[in-house]
């Protein structure tokens, strides 16, 4: 799953309407708090505290951010349950972290490697 999610790329169109979806949550979020909770009307009314401006502010427009990435992410987590076929996957997208599970084990390698390149394991010319 955590690599379904982690090399899985929407297509163009697909990523634009997962940015629309996600944009539109990070618009909603400000409006939330900015318009609908009067923060706005406070602030050009002087209602406000200092420490509302200094913490406040950063605050809301920092968790639109968070709510973006949220919301993106859903929407991502949401197609790799249902419309899987919808993304692409790189061809090679093992790493480190995932091994290739076709690949061979590095023991084996080493081991073959080195019999082929030690001379002492080659049978003596009669």
């Amino acid at each position: 799953m955590l690599e379904r999610f982690r090399y899985a790329k929407p297509g163009p169109t697909l990523h634009k309407l997962m940015s629309i979806f996600a944009w539109l949550a990070a618009i909603a979020w400000l409006y939330f708090t900015l318009i609908n909770h009067a923060f706005i009307a406070r602030i050009l009314t002087g209602q406000t505290d200092l420490l509302d401006l200094i913490l406040g502010l950063p605050l809301i427009l920092s968790l639109a951010v968070v709510i973006y990435a949220m919301a993106y992410w859903a929407a991502k987590l949401v197609i790799i349950f249902w419309k899987p076929h919808w993304l692409a996957f790189p061809d090679d997208h093992y790493d480190e972290y995932w091994p290739d599970p076709n690949a061979p084990a590095p023991d084996e390698t080493d081991a073959s490697e080195q019999q082929s390149s030690n001379p002492s394991n080659k049978s003596p010319k009669k």
